[in-house]
């Protein structure tokens, strides 16, 4: 979930949820493995770890760490997302 929110800073704080996750498989590429490369059964396109990133977005969501009032589709962290950042 780090990674979504270190993403979201350096995107001035707000960004396209399709920018965010672009950014983020770029970001996590060297960890992802076959199984998260698979495309979801429920659809046969979506990839695992894509629909994995936007679970953690709706987790981070629910903490408070992204705004729950941004407009659809797009990422806006949160005043207690940058402070959890900052805590480490």
């Amino acid at each position: 979930m780090r990674p979504i929110l270190e993403i979201l800073v350096k995107q001035g704080g707000s960004s396209d949820a399709n920018v965010v996750l672009d950014l983020l498989y770029a970001k996590m590429a060297p960890v992802l493995n076959d199984y998260d490369h698979t495309p979801l059964a429920s659809d046969g396109i979506t990839p695992r770890w894509r629909n994995t990133a936007q679970w953690a977005r709706n987790s981070l969501r629910e903490q408070g760490l992204i705004r729950p009032d941004s407009p659809r589709g797009v990422w806006i962290i949160s005043e207690a997302g940058r402070a959890w950042l900052r805590q480490g």
